[in-house]
């Protein structure tokens, strides 16, 4: 059998926002920096290592929207060189939170 190169493949596009936002973890609040934004998720920097499937609040502002308060899971956390590189999907956005953060996504939105 030949090597093949297997990758992954977002359901949903992703756009740079690199700001501050908010993690609520287990009722402890962590600042955190933002680095990537869609529809199904958000990828975010902390100081501190999280379990993959933990619940978490992730709170911040879509850059010219509206702010947001989103129970999320860890799904992915990696070892960054600003601490840990870490991924979350969102549990359950409403269908105008879809809507706002793909306009986002698209460019509609700065």
């Amino acid at each position: 059998m030949s090597n093949t190169v297997s990758f992954f493949r977002r359901r949903f596009p992703r756009r740079s926002m690199t700001r501050a936002i908010g993690v609520l973890i287990g009722g402890e609040y962590s600042p955190c920096r933002g680095i990537e934004i869609g529809e199904g998720g958000l990828a975010f920097e902390a100081q501190k290592q999280l379990a993959l499937d933990t619940e978490i609040v992730v709170s911040f502002y879509l850059p010219n929207g509206n702010f947001f308060s989103q129970r999320a899971a860890i799904k992915n956390c990696e070892k960054s060189a600003e601490g840990y590189s870490i991924g979350c999907s969102f549990s359950r956005l409403k269908v105008e939170q879809k809507r706002e953060i793909r306009g986002y996504v698209a460019g509609r939105k700065n």
